[in-house]
């Protein structure tokens, strides 16, 4: 399993238990000293669990990620995207590059992950493709215009990937 965002919040929760269920975890997050310690945690648990430090700001940084993240164990049978950013300026301060930021890591990050492995998944006739979203898909919260826009769009992802990978 690669989890994006897995050093922290939600992410590293379901990295302990994805890793306490038996699957082989690979971290990824941008931060060093978090990354090492969560991997830490689970290898001291007994679990088997690797880090990749990686940026998913930016498309090769995504890339890069994609590639890393399958040297430990190998193709992932799962992803779980949960890495994401939610910059808050009021709605009519937002800049162009909150938005292409917002938009990189929590939307095209997950797409382009999943284009990555979901092929081998499906090669290999099993592959899990979860996608953290938010609440704000659904309904809007002030300060977090961008957020609920990139929430929504990752719905919208999921289906798409579920109709042609399922």
């Amino acid at each position: 399993a690669v989890v994006t965002g897995g050093s922290s919040g939600i992410g590293k929760g379901i990295a302990h238990a994805l890793a306490h269920a038996g699957a082989s975890v690979v971290i990824v997050a941008r931060g060093e000293e978090r990354v090492t310690a969560t991997v830490r945690e689970l290898t001291d648990a007994g679990c088997r669990a690797a880090g990749v430090i990686g940026d998913l700001g930016s498309r090769a940084g995504i890339h890069q990620v994609a590639d890393e993240a399958a040297l430990p164990f190998g193709e992932p049978d799962i992803l779980v995207n949960s890495a994401g950013i939610n910059i808050r300026p009021p709605f009519a301060e937002i800049t162009e590059a909150d938005w292409d930021a917002t938009m990189t890591v929590n939307a095209l990050a997950p797409f382009l992950l999943g284009q990555h492995y979901a092929a081998g998944m499906a090669e290999r006739g099993f592959g899990r493709l979860i996608h953290i979203s938010s609440q704000q898909a659904h309904r809007a919260f002030v300060g977090s215009g961008v957020y609920g826009a990139s929430k929504g769009a990752v719905q919208s992802l999921m289906r798409s990937e579920a109709e042609a990978w399922g």
